[in-house]
């Protein structure tokens, strides 16, 4: 059964036509967009895609094994001990974690995750944890000049994930204990070889630390 449907005219004739992904030209400014919590609906044109670009991760330090996963294509890599990034200290701020790429990308929208063994592990067990509050995404062709895209206080968008971005990701065993942001959209007329988020205040776990175990992003390849 199909879930959504465009109809066209011609004269006095109506007549529906099934969508196919593949021919998005006809019908994508017909329907109305809208962006699902963990998982995109219809965007238009590419500005607004997925970006499966690998990418180097870099950091100002690290306190946990892996850091290199934070742009592995998964939210679900971090159990708040191992892998993904965390500060060294585990708590400190401000810090950052970013991606450089080969080629210069046009990130028009980013998410963040962060990831615990479970919600249990948050201080009343229940999440979201482990998470910025803070923080600053910045890009650059270079790494020594930085342009400010988006910045956030007192963050309250994170949530406890149910679905990751990426379709291939399972999330039956999760526990609870994945947290993921809200998309957030930049204004960013520019392509960049890196992208950064800076923290500087955070929503602690048990122990008092936080981690970022993916960053996600949206735009445009050049």
């Amino acid at each position: 059964m199909p879930s959504s449907l465009v109809y066209y005219q011609t004269g006095s004739t109506v007549a529906a036509a099934a969508l196919d992904p593949a021919q998005t030209d006809f019908y994508r400014d017909l329907l109305v967009r809208h962006r699902f919590r963990d998982a995109l609906g219809h965007v238009p044109g590419d500005d607004d895609a997925l970006l499966w670009v690998e990418g180097e991760v870099f950091y100002s330090t690290c306190g946990v094994p892996g850091p290199h996963s934070v742009h592995s294509f998964s939210i679900s890599s971090s159990d708040g001990r191992n892998g993904c990034w965390a500060p060294d200290p585990k708590n400190a701020v401000p810090e950052f974690v970013g991606v450089r790429f080969d080629a210069p990308i046009r990130v028009t929208a980013f998410q963040f995750a962060s990831g615990l063994f479970s919600n249990h592990y948050c201080p009343y067990g229940y999440g979201p944890c482990a998470c910025p509050t803070d923080f600053r995404f910045e890009a650059s062709n270079d790494e020594v000049s930085w342009t400010t895209l988006y910045t956030a206080t007192n963050y309250g968008g994170m949530r406890v994930a149910t679905a990751s971005p990426f379709y291939d990701e399972p999330a039956d065993y999760w526990d609870d204990g994945v947290f993921l942001s809200e998309r957030l959209d930049c204004a960013n007329d520019h392509y960049y070889l890196s992208y950064r988020l800076v923290v500087s205040a955070f929503k602690p776990d048990k122990n008092g630390n936080y981690n970022i175990s993916e960053l996600v992003f949206y735009g445009r390849t050049a």
